[in-house]
C-alpha cells in the first residue's frame, strides 16, 4: 500500500495492534500469526509506531516502532504493539489487568525526507505537530513522533535539541556535520476509549488556520474529550 490508509484500514490496524497486546499479555503461548494473518494487504514496508497511553489522562504508557522498517507492516505493527506495552525502557511491562485503562494509537509514517541543515541551521521549515524526526549518528539514534513537539510546546530547535538528548547526544549535537536527521510525517489512528472505536486524529493544521471556531482543529476536541472523560470518572 502506498501513501495514506483509509479509515477503515486505520481502525484494523487499532484493532490488531490491541488484540497483540491483549493476547501476549494474556498467554505464555501467544502466536502471532492469525493476527498478521487477518491483515490482508498490508504487506508493504513502510514505518509504523505504536502507542499506549492511560485513559483518560492521555499520559504515556509506552511507545516503540521504526521508520525504516525491514519488515511487512503486518510483522511490524505486531513486534510494535508488544514492545510498546513490554519493552519500552521508560516503563515498567504492562500487565494483563491494566487492559481496560489504555488506549491504543497507531501511527503510520509517510512522506520521509532528509532535513537539510546548512552551517548549524536548519534550511527547511519544521512544521511542528505535523513533522517527526528521526537522527542517527554514528551508533546513536533517537525518533520522535509529530505530536511529541506540539504537545511539549517546543519551536524547531528545541525540538531538534530534545531528539538529539533522546538520542544520548549533546543538545546542539544536531548541528554538527555528519549528522543524519530526516522529516516524515505519520497518519495517526486511536481509540477513544479503553478497546472502543478507533478514529483517525489530524494534525493541527487549524492551529495556523484564521477560523474563530476552536472545535474546528480536532486536537482541540481529542483534548477536551479526554479531559470531560476524566471528569466523568471521578468519584
Amino acid at each position: 500500500m502506498g501513501g495514506t490508509y483509509t479509515e477503515d484500514e486505520g481502525k484494523k490496524l487499532v484493532r490488531a495492534a490491541r488484540k497483540a497486546i491483549s493476547g501476549y499479555l494474556g498467554s505464555h503461548k501467544f502466536d502471532a500469526a492469525p493476527i498478521e494473518n487477518g491483515l490482508h494487504g498490508f504487506d508493504d514496508k513502510r514505518g509504523m509506531f505504536v502507542t499506549v497511553r492511560h485513559y483518560p489522562t492521555g499520559e504515556l504508557r509506552g511507545s516503540i516502532g521504526a521508520v525504516f522498517p525491514e519488515v511487512p507492516v503486518k510483522k511490524l505493527l505486531v513486534n510494535a504493539a508488544i514492545a510498546a506495552a513490554t519493552e519500552d525502557q521508560r516503563f515498567v511491562p504492562m500487565s494483563h489487568r491494566e487492559l481496560d485503562d489504555v488506549v491504543v494509537e497507531v501511527d503510520a509514517v509517510f512522506d520521509v525526507q532528509k532535513l537539510l541543515i546548512s552551517n548549524g541551521r536548519v534550511v527547511d521549515k519544521i512544521r511542528i505537530g505535523e513533522d517527526g524526526l528521526t537522527i542517527k549518528y554514528g551508533f546513536s539514534g533517537a525518533t520522535m513522533l509529530p505530536f511529541q513537539a506540539l504537545e511539549n510546546g517546543w519551536d524547531d530547535e528545541q525540538f531538534l535539541d530534545s531528539l538529539s538528548a533522546a538520542a544520548g547526544l549533546p543538545k546542539h549535537y544536531w548541528r554538527r556535520h555528519g549528522v543524519k536527521i530526516c522529516r516524515f510525517k505519520t497518519q495517526r489512528f486511536e481509540e477513544t476509549s479503553p478497546n472502543g472505536e478507533a478514529e483517525e486524529v489530524f494534525p493541527p493544521i487549524a492551529r495556523e488556520s484564521k477560523k474563530a471556531d476552536s472545535n474546528a482543529n480536532p486536537v482541540e476536541r481529542l483534548l477536551k474529550r479526554r479531559k470531560a472523560a476524566g471528569k466523568g470518572r471521578k468519584k
